[in-house]
């Protein structure tokens, strides 16, 4: 039993893989004829306002760790995000790719970032399960579901009209307060903000 343990742990450390890399994947397209943007993404999302008419989106993707015995982390697919257009709405969410399998010891972890930048007349919605999510510009309607992670929003009070904030079972901050599972506010701006969380962190800040 020994001699066979001994065996199959030589086999994998001879079989051990580092793997670090890093890719890059930068997309423009028009926003005249967009009214929405759909966002269906996690990790990291950075969005901000745009200085032309245009949708720009800058995705990074990070793979670090090691595996110990057989993988197919190799042949998998590049992380990737895809776009669609339906009539007037744009939608942003990652493209498939195989399954990733290991037999052996896998620490094998991936930080997927997006920057994405977005004229300020457009509606903004995100759909998240578990994100770190970060917004600095203005929007006509910001809409944000994110059931885990952090949610952290800057944002000019005069830019504001409708401000609602709900997190179940998490946090809620407003300028650098902590508020009850649910915080409202009406501001004498122009845009609608809605954040719902299940049990992440909302930070939100008004100038």
């Amino acid at each position: 039993m020994n001699t066979f343990f001994n065996i199959t742990l030589i086999t994998l450390l001879s079989l051990s893989q580092l793997f670090a890399r890093s890719f890059n994947d930068p997309q423009i397209m028009e926003a005249e004829s967009i009214k929405t943007v759909y966002i269906k993404l996690n990790g990291v999302i950075i969005i901000e306002n745009s200085l032309d008419n245009k949708v720009h989106i800058k995705t990074t993707s990070k793979v670090d760790g090691k595996i110990i015995g057989f993988s197919n982390n190799e042949d998998l697919s590049a992380y990737r995000v895809e776009t669609f257009m339906d009539e007037k709405d744009l939608t942003i969410k990652p493209a498939k790719r195989e399954s990733r399998w290991t037999v052996g010891i896998n620490t094998v972890s991936e930080e997927n970032t997006h920057i994405i930048r977005i004229p300020k007349d457009k509606n903004v919605v995100i759909n998240s399960s578990d994100a770190n999510i970060n917004i600095n510009g203005r929007y006509a309607l910001l809409k944000i579901n994110n059931r885990e992670g952090e949610t952290e929003i800057t944002a000019l009070e005069n830019d504001i009209r409708y401000l609602t904030c709900r997190s179940a079972n998490g946090e809620i901050w407003f300028n650098g307060k902590e508020q009850e599972e649910s915080y409202m506010n009406i501001l004498p701006g122009n845009a609608v903000i809605d954040v719902n969380s299940y049990r992440g962190i909302i930070k939100m800040y008004v100038k």
